[in-house]
């Protein structure tokens, strides 16, 4: 497991008077029971029996680290098994609604494939609607986006300087993409740094970052840098 002796060591340069709050998240084992549908927020659970996948993981994470969870069970399923796996438990996995899936409304429980084959092509939609267009009894992306930021730059203030795991649907990964936008004006201003890195301008990796493995190990059987944005509802 990680070493405690052998402490994560920053890879960025972090000038002086400067606190870096360091992210790791780690996104949920797969879900297998969603009989193609799609599921959003609905709180079904997911497949946590690849014991080398949490192993990897808990390989990777810090230790000392505050965890966090959405209030669906997945996450809690996917956290116990990295502690199932060897990783030292924390006294407390904090739940956090805010950091959920994107509620879809009526369109959980659809499936899948018919809805993607009903949906008009939008020009520079990269999701399944224009980024204002809220689900019908649900949310937006923006309304996700927002949501999920307001959640980050809370949990940065409160836990300044420290590790924090994120066990999160892909709904933590998409707002995160955008790292500067999430963190905002108000924690650029008290220059609080989030350190993660995009891909180039070539749309490569710009760098190896321990963060990105670790999502990469729990989204098991799921390919592509940590950096890409996911397709496909949820």
């Amino acid at each position: 497991m990680s070493n405690p002796d052998k402490p994560f060591v920053l890879q960025h340069a972090v000038p002086s008077g400067v606190v870096a709050t360091r992210w790791w998240w780690v996104r949920h084992a797969p879900v297998r029971e969603d009989n193609g549908c799609i599921y959003g927020q609905k709180d079904i659970g997911c497949d946590t029996s690849d014991r080398v996948v949490f192993e990897a993981v808990g390989k990777i994470l810090p230790r000392d680290a505050v965890w966090y969870a959405s209030n669906l069970k997945r996450t809690h399923q996917t956290a116990d098994a990295i502690w199932s796996a060897g990783f030292p438990k924390p006294a407390r996995l904090q739940h956090e609604a805010a950091l959920a899936e994107q509620h879809l409304g009526e369109w959980q429980g659809l499936n899948r494939a018919a809805f993607f084959a009903s949906r008009p092509i939008e020009v520079g939609s990269y999701w399944f609607a224009p980024i204002d267009d809220p689900a019908p009894g649900g949310e937006s992306f923006m309304d996700l986006y927002n949501r999920v930021r307001g959640a980050i730059e809370r949990i940065n203030a409160e836990h300044a300087g420290r590790d924090v795991i994120g066990a999160r649907q892909s709904a933590g990964a998409r707002p995160r993409l955008y790292h500067r936008q999430l963190l905002g004006d108000a924690a650029r201003s008290s220059r609080k740094r989030r350190p993660q890195r995009l891909a180039g301008a070539d749309g490569q990796p710009a760098a190896v970052d321990r963060r990105c493995l670790a999502q990469r190990h729990a989204s098991a059987g799921r390919t592509g840098d940590c950096n890409r944005q996911q397709t496909g509802l949820k």
